[in-house]
């Protein structure tokens, strides 16, 4: 049977875009790189026979991935200064003559005196003569700076070098500042070389500068071998078989890794190593307390303990992605971890999901975003709640001069804080919601224990806390339909600032215990509401056992459906973030591209994204048994097309701060010119 090829980067019949080709750019981020590691073009060990570990996409390229971005661009009016500053042209060299080609990576274990790894990239080709037309294209894009030599039978270098001359910086002779590039080069990565030299132009003494990067490629049974050591073009190569066989057609990326094939002996020298360097830490500190130096043991231990299950018993791993299609509109993920059998790592695991849920009834309720985590520690990580609790009674008596009155009441936090040591199941969670009854909120909870003296001492700690009598008269200890409830009223002044710099209008948060949990709401009045109803399904529903260690979801298209005039702000988060917070949503780009221009706003994406049709939901679960872990995902076409989107937006905000600014004026005249006209969509 074969698998229907989803179209690249065409408009799907009234629903928008493939959006996860626009995410898979990221995976595909390692097939343009090349190998860090340093040293020269001559590895200093041996390479292993077989991979550690094989990752590979299907019929994703960088002319495809292109087109997705640039068709999603056009859709959205946004990226102009990003797409203007790339060569368009220079793309169509690297357009795969294969209908369905895998591209990808292999990673080998290299065993020298210092063990490494080192990744092989592979591509597939038709033959040899389309293989040598990839590498050109890649040294067209280096211009006259890029050479191409012949090894023969398929073997090419490609170096690119560079050379100029310069100046000698202020505050520094020729020969100082020689040594310092120098000795940067020494250990700057292998693919990567860059020297320095003093010479002389009409009697000035000056610095000639060069840096040079070499590719080593191999043409071998229809793939392109590339990496950045010269025995590549001696090693046995696997076969395209043994790369591809395992690929299922349903599968458009995946990634294998064995772990049983790192020698034992390296394994024993990192946990040794690893080992010693934490054993360091542990100890006790000059002027140290001896409740930190506990807490912070305690923590190393079981920190150590899981690092040292997951060295010796993590048997292999394997994932896999399949993007978005007409049928299935979101991308769909899976990855596991499998444990060797019989293992410590096995009674680990079985003994982490075993944990007793108490608002496991409520994980599916009707909110719009739940974050839940349930997790069952060891009978050996007792220590580390009691050293906690002890190091929390040490650090408020120091603070308060010993006030019999606080640490009274931090003596019956730190009995729940302790009850940890006993239960050893830490679940919590956050969500955000809203009901006609209740108005937007954000509530949560945490699993503590039945102490009845908590509240009353978390009361005493917070008005005896040193903060200024304006500020705590804002808690009060209240009883709401018969429970002792600590109720928060926002001044007005902070309402003022929230309003300004998030868009909510929050006026009142709650805590009260009940069913040996606390339970928090935040939002107007009427939140206390949304915990008696939650508090009273989960006291229903009882413990539940071996719920999933994580479980995080968000329904976009339910949290835009409430109320816009929703006291609270709440119920219009998304939408205010989306116009004002360039960083929004989160990811490495957008924080990175985002921070920059803090006065100018973002373009607003989320409601054009959505309209381009797709999913609007993303949920992201993690579940553990004895067999090992498994981490599922599923990112909605709609919400994937808005993580692309915005990572567009913020690179193309970030190089339009630094064009000149007669550029800028120039395009925006145009734009003006040109609004309303039909907007040209690649089919």
């Amino acid at each position: 049977m074969v698998h229907p090829r989803p179209a690249w980067c065409s408009v799907r019949s009234g629903q928008g875009l493939l959006a996860s080709r626009g995410v898979a750019a990221v995976v595909l981020a390692f097939v343009l790189c090349c190998s860090t590691s340093t040293a020269v073009a001559q590895l200093s060990g041996r390479l292993a026979e077989k991979p550690l570990g094989v990752g590979y996409v299907r019929d994703i390229t960088q002319v495809t991935m292109f087109e997705y971005m640039q068709t999603l661009a056009k859709r959205l009016e946004i990226g102009k200064a990003m797409f203007q500053s790339m060569p368009m042209e220079q793309f169509e060299g690297f357009r795969s003559k294969v209908e369905v080609p895998i591209n990808g990576a292999a990673w080998y274990m290299v065993q020298g005196l210092l063990p490494s790894y080192e990744v092989v990239y592979f591509q597939q080709v038709i033959d040899v003569a389309d293989a040598k037309r990839m590498i050109d294209a890649r040294k067209k894009m280096f211009g006259p700076n890029g050479s191409v030599e012949t090894g023969g039978d398929g073997r090419y270098k490609l170096v690119r070098k560079n050379s100029w001359t310069m100046d000698v910086p202020e505050g520094q002779t020729a020969e100082e500042y020689v040594e310092q590039v120098n000795k940067q080069n020494a250990s700057s990565r292998r693919s990567f070389q860059q020297s320095a030299k003093v010479v002389e132009n009409d009697g000035k003494e000056q610095i000639e500068q060069s840096w040079s990067t070499i590719e080593f490629h191999r043409f071998h049974d229809n793939l392109l071998f590339t990496t950045s050591f010269e025995e590549l073009w001696d090693m046995d190569l696997p076969t395209r078989e043994s790369l591809t066989s395992s690929i299922s057609s349903r599968n458009d990326m995946g990634v294998e890794a064995f772990f049983d094939r790192i020698p034992m002996a390296i394994k024993q020298l990192g946990w040794n190593m690893l080992n010693s360097t934490a054993g360091t830490q542990m100890q006790r500190r000059d002027g140290e307390l001896q409740t930190t130096a506990d807490l912070r043991k305690s923590s190393f231990e079981l920190g150590l303990a899981v690092v040292k299950a997951v060295i010796f018993d993590v048997e292999q791993t394997n994932g896999w992605m399949r993007l978005a299609t007409d049928e299935e509109q979101a991308l769909r993920g899976e990855i596991n971890f499998d444990a060797r059998r019989n293992s410590g790592l096995t009674k680990q695991l079985a003994e982490i999901s075993s944990g007793n849920a108490r608002f496991a009834a409520i994980v599916n309720d009707d909110a719009a975003a739940t974050v839940h985590v349930c997790v069952k520690f060891s009978e050996d990580s007792a220590g580390v709640p009691n050293a906690a609790a002890a190091w929390m009674l040490q650090a408020i008596a120091d603070a308060t001069n010993n006030d019999s009155t606080v640490f009274d009441a931090a003596t019956r936090v730190a009995e729940s804080l302790s009850s940890f040591s006993e239960h050893r199941t830490v679940e919590a969670f956050l969500k955000v919601g809203y009901s006609d009854e209740t108005d937007g909120v954000f509530y949560g909870g945490l699993q503590v224990d039945n102490n009845p003296n908590l509240l009353n001492g978390i009361y005493t700690l917070i008005i005896n806390s040193g903060e200024p009598t304006k500020d705590l008269e804002a808690f009060q200890l209240v009883e709401i339909d018969g429970r002792s409830v600590i109720q928060m009223t926002l001044p007005e002044s902070d309402l003022t600032a929230l309003q300004r710099h998030t868009g909510l209008s929050i006026t009142h948060a709650y805590l009260m215990h009940e069913n040996s949990c606390l339970w928090l709401a935040v939002g107007s009045e009427n939140a206390i509401k949304m915990l008696q109803k939650s508090a009273a399904r989960c006291m229903e529903a009882g413990l539940v056992a071996r719920t999933p260690l994580l479980t995080a979801k968000v329904d976009v298209e339910k949290w835009l459906s409430w109320p816009e005039d929703e006291p609270t702000g709440i119920a219009g988060f998304l939408a205010w973030a989306d116009a004002n917070l360039g960083w929004f949503p989160p990811s490495p780009m957008t924080v990175n591209f985002g921070q920059g221009g803090a006065s100018e706003k973002p373009a607003p994406l989320l409601q054009p994204c959505l309209d381009l049709g797709g999913e609007t939901n993303a949920a992201f679960t993690v579940i553990a048994d004895k067999a090992g872990v498994r981490a599922s995902l599923h990112l909605g076409e709609a919400v994937a097309n808005y993580y692309v989107a915005r990572m567009i937006d913020a690179q193309d905000r970030m190089m339009r701060r630094f064009r000149a600014p007669e550029d800028v004026s120039n395009e925006e005249a145009t734009e003006k010119e040109t609004v309303g006209a039909p907007v040209e969509v690649v089919e």
